[in-house]
């Protein structure tokens, strides 16, 4: 009920954080001396018109390699977007004798139940949500809680008590999209392969300050939203508006190509436009952050079972650098409809929630763009912790 060991025998590894048309790929090496990861090779590959090719991956691969000088063969692969999906499962088990200690032959009973009730969820919302008949590929399933009785434990063989709670976060993907991920990847002749989500390591991190709160990664052509509610996954969900959406908007509005409108947005974005171009784009990009905002809203209130969402919000993903999404998330008209424990509290991640766990020797982490990447690099120090259990 853990993230698959690692099996690493090289001297680094890489991150490839994948979307159907963006590969970002980091390469790090275990620091000795510090203990915590380091940077030493990136590559960013978008595809604005097709999908990823083989040929892409390779070369992204290669150049992150090169920088680095390093012979890692063994990668975690991070996914996002609509064609992937997770939740936390919390299922309260009865013991049959409550003054008997617990065996490890019953711990691993009550986890096969888990996991079956986890594929059985799954199923459920699968249907729900897709029309797709060929099914989903489970990736991860992580033991995020365990209690027997009232009390935490974190090894329950050996305890006594009545009932074992148990909290697992569970994640899927399609298998389309799971099948041509690993085709992207098949030739590149990995010795190890972990496969996560981006929603898993990001809120992983964040959790280490937060217990309660909304995560929001606006990548390029998705917007992943995920509820945490005591440094669990309670439920995710994504829609198909991400960065190029504003850009694209541009494009219609004012008759740009497409990579002259993503400039003007960056240029928006980064202050660095004058005064009429401001006010003509902005006026722009406030009606796109409009509509990504009845997307978000529409996310939230599909999320059934939820009372009171958390008012803490962290923005991630290149997209959450435009500081229109802030100001219309903090308007409180759309907020009415939604049911938040408290008044909106908005914050972007940045590179310094990875300072205690990685040396940024590049310094390519310091913004939100490559925030999710980096935390599938801390993913790393996880599998080790594991594998010294």
């Amino acid at each position: 009920m853990k993230l698959p060991k690692s099996k690493s025998h090289t001297n680094g590894y890489l991150v490839l954080d994948f979307s159907p048309t963006s590969l970002k790929t980091l390469s790090f090496e275990e620091d000795l001396d510090s203990k915590k990861l380091s940077l030493k090779g990136f590559s960013i590959s978008d595809s604005y018109k097709d999908l990823l090719r083989k040929e892409v991956v390779r070369s992204s691969v290669k150049e992150c390699l090169s920088q680095s000088n390093l012979k890692a063969t063994d990668a975690i692969i991070g996914l996002s977007g609509p064609e992937v999906f997770g939740f936390t499962l919390i299922a309260k088990i009865k013991r049959k004798n409550a003054e008997k200690q617990i065996t490890e032959k019953e711990i691993s009973t009550i986890y096969d139940q888990v996991r079956d009730s986890c594929y059985e969820q799954a199923k459920k919302k699968w249907s729900f949500w897709s029309a797709d008949d060929d099914g989903f590929e489970p990736l991860d399933l992580v033991v995020t809680l365990i209690q027997v009785d009232d009390a935490v434990v974190s090894e329950p063989v050996g305890v006594t008590g009545e009932f074992v709670k148990i909290s697992a976060f569970c994640s899927y993907s399609s298998k389309k999209y799971y099948r041509w991920i690993l085709s992207l990847i098949n030739d590149l002749k990995f010795s190890s392969i972990t496969v996560t989500t981006t929603i898993y390591s990001q809120s992983k991190l964040l959790s280490e300050d937060a217990k309660n709160f909304l995560l929001v990664d606006i990548g390029k052509d998705y917007t992943d939203v995920a509820c945490i509610l005591g440094k669990n996954i309670i439920q995710s969900r994504s829609f198909e508006i991400g960065g190029s959406y504003f850009s694209r908007h541009l494009v219609d509005k004012h008759g740009f190509d497409f990579a002259a409108a993503n400039s003007k947005k960056e240029a928006f974005a980064f202050g660095t436009l004058d005064e009429e171009s401001m006010d003509k784009f902005g006026d722009c990009l406030y009606d796109a952050s409009k509509v990504w905002r009845t997307a978000f809203a529409t996310s939230l209130e599909s999320m059934s079972g939820i009372k009171s969402f958390p008012h803490k919000i962290y923005l991630s993903g290149g997209g959450s650098m435009l500081p229109l999404i802030q100001e219309v998330m903090l308007e409180d008209e759309w907020r009415k409809a939604i049911p938040f424990a408290n008044d909106v509290e908005i914050l972007s991640t940045d590179g310094k929630s990875l300072d205690k766990n990685i040396l940024d020797e590049l310094n390519v982490l310091d913004k939100s763009r490559m925030f999710v990447t980096g935390t599938l690099g801390v993913i790393k120090l996880e599998l080790d912790q594991a594998d010294e259990l």
